[in-house]
């Protein structure tokens, strides 16, 4: 990670590569037993897009999750991420379908 990476997340502010480190160290304990299947890996230019779907452990809900990283200089500079609990999707896919004539 760069010294002044910026990390985006939908519902709060950025946050900087310590408090980024931070959280993750916070969420090492707890998640240590999380399994994580990699879906698909895109790169475009400075550019690069994980899709994955994770289960929590201890029977917490299956996620799906979309990592975009900007590269520079060959370390992370920029990151956001979308989370999203599987059993979700169907609700927040509502907006799409067409409307009833």
């Amino acid at each position: 990670m760069s010294d002044d990476l910026v990390h985006h997340r939908p519902g709060s502010s950025p946050s900087t590569k310590g408090e980024c480190l931070a959280a993750v160290r916070a969420a090492l304990v707890p998640l240590v037993d999380m399994q994580v299947e990699i879906h698909q890996v895109l790169a475009d230019g400075d550019h690069v897009v994980v899709y994955s779907r994770r289960w929590l452990p201890d029977a917490g809900p299956e996620i799906a999750v979309v990592d975009i990283r900007r590269i520079d200089d060959g370390l992370i500079a920029e990151g956001w991420e979308i989370i999203e609990p599987v059993a979700q999707v169907a609700a927040n896919l509502a907006w799409w379908e067409p409307a009833q004539r």
